[in-house]
């Protein structure tokens, strides 16, 4: 079986491959075909290799140089090829350079997706992406408060919700009578408050709710809970509220500790 697998898996790549190298050098798919610029010498059809999901592809392309020497490639720049690699194979390489060393990491990648790159290519790929998503989470994260939070509420509570059968094999019932029927899903929200209303009651902040939830375990929800809390400020807050039921199934959360 485990044979059969993998010689079909490689076929289907391979097969991929073909299509996607046949579709990129289409000329429908191309467009039309770019005019040199004033003192551009254009090189038709130069050949280039593609590192891609499927692994390699020729890609034929125009290559147009100016009279003070400097390059383009109009097609590899429409395809948002990185050094070689397609963007979808850029984005895996840079994925996993995050997850464990580059060797383990050139491993994982051939044995999951079938894909062979090297170690030294996934470091350097990361060198080239990591500042460029970093730039991109500056841009889209919004500006954190210089000011210190007045207060900030942790509310946390877990729920049965009714799923699957095949998602409760194995787990048994809250009365310990046969299987359950449902799975605790863990739901929590933090958000702030820094002036009461006009009556002088408390006032959520407009719009400051964040939400996390999870079928994980009491102690995974209890850490997904902290890291958003301090993400959104927990080590700034002058206060601390913490809104729960008091029930042993939230966890020991460890705020405030």
């Amino acid at each position: 079986m485990d044979f059969l697998e993998s010689a079909l898996r490689s076929a289907l790549l391979k097969d991929g491959a073909h299509l996607l190298e046949d579709l990129l050098n289409d000329p429908l798919y191309q467009g039309q075909k770019q005019e040199a610029r004033p003192g551009e010498r254009r090189f038709r059809d130069r050949a280039k290799t593609v590192e891609t999901l499927f692994g390699e592809v020729c890609l034929l392309r125009d290559y147009y140089v100016a009279a003070d020497g400097s390059s383009r490639v109009p097609l590899d720049e429409s395809l948002g090829l990185i050094e070689g690699y397609s963007p979808g194979l850029a984005k895996m390489m840079a994925r996993i350079a995050a997850q464990d060393s580059f060797e383990e990491g050139s491993k994982d990648l051939l044995a999951y997706a079938g894909v062979k790159v090297g170690p030294k290519a996934i470091a350097r790929m990361a060198g080239l992406v990591a500042p460029q998503m970093s730039a991109a989470h500056a841009q889209a994260e919004p500006e954190q408060k210089s000011a210190a939070i007045p207060i900030m509420y942790i509310e946390a509570d877990g729920t049965g919700v009714p799923v699957r059968r095949s998602e409760a094999r194995g787990r048994k019932a809250k009365n310990g009578d046969g299987e359950a029927k449902t799975r605790e899903v863990k739901l929590g929200c933090i958000f702030t408050q820094t002036s009461p209303d006009s009556t002088g009651k408390a006032q959520r902040d407009h719009n400051s709710t964040s939400y996390v939830g999870t079928f994980q375990c009491s102690e995974d929800f209890g850490t997904l809970l902290r890291r958003e809390a301090f993400a959104r400020g927990f080590a700034s807050a002058q206060k601390i509220v913490y809104l729960g039921d008091g029930a042993a199934a939230t966890g020991p959360l460890g705020f405030g500790k």
